[in-house]
């Protein structure tokens, strides 16, 4: 029960994230590198994972939701938040051609 509660609580305030964020695109992950260095979304979009984050997105799976908030403040450029893996965040920069 105290789970089912904890879970209820974590998706509200998840929900509440999101919902207040000025700009939120959603994708999907297409693919990743093994050390979570390096993210690619399916709106074309290729990420370099903070060294701070790569242990969190080695643990997301191809096909996981999520959302890139340009405008976080908790990280430098953007955020990505995996709405699939409980609301997982890692900060991000673009990935230059």
């Amino acid at each position: 029960m105290r789970l089912i509660g904890f879970s209820l609580m974590l998706l509200a305030a998840l929900s509440y994230v999101i919902s207040a964020v000025h700009a939120a695109d959603t994708a999907s992950i297409t693919s990743k590198s093994d050390d979570g260095a390096y993210l690619a979304l399916d709106d074309g979009t290729k990420w370099i994972v903070a060294p701070s984050d790569r242990s969190t997105v080695t643990t997301w799976v191809i096909g996981d939701d999520v959302v890139e908030v340009s405008d976080s403040q908790s990280c430098t450029n953007t955020e990505i938040i995996n709405t699939d893996e409980n609301g997982d965040e890692a900060c991000v920069r673009p990935l230059s051609n």
